[in-house]
């Protein structure tokens, strides 16, 4: 498989699992460049902010993590398993950040007036 056939069937995955996202926050339309939740409008920025927050919560620990686990596996010679146990450290994270985040924003899509 080529390398932008890949990139497609990434990009695909993706556009999915952020309309699944949208779903789950109750969001029920795009019109004229604001979301819908329950007849109530959500701008773009706010969705795109939300965007730009899921990003920064996922790749700051990964990194971190990453790079702190291959420091460890370089000065003790354990390569790969310290970096391979940080990263799951981080996806656990990742998850407990975005689940938390998630559901702070259906709660407040929820008491909008």
């Amino acid at each position: 498989m080529s390398s932008a056939a890949a990139l497609a069937i990434q990009i695909v995955l993706l556009s999915d699992r952020f309309l699944r996202t949208l779903e789950f926050l109750n969001v029920t339309a795009y019109t004229r460049g604001a979301f819908v939740t329950n007849d109530k409008p959500v701008s773009i920025w706010e969705a795109l902010g939300f965007v730009w927050e899921l990003i920064v919560m996922i790749a700051v620990p990964t990194i971190a993590l990453a790079l702190a686990g291959r420091w460890v596996d370089q000065r003790f010679h354990t390569t790969p398993w310290v970096t391979l146990a940080g990263l799951l450290l981080a996806l656990l994270i990742c998850v407990f950040i975005v689940r938390r985040k998630a559901l702070a924003i259906a709660f407040r899509l929820k008491q909008r007036p």
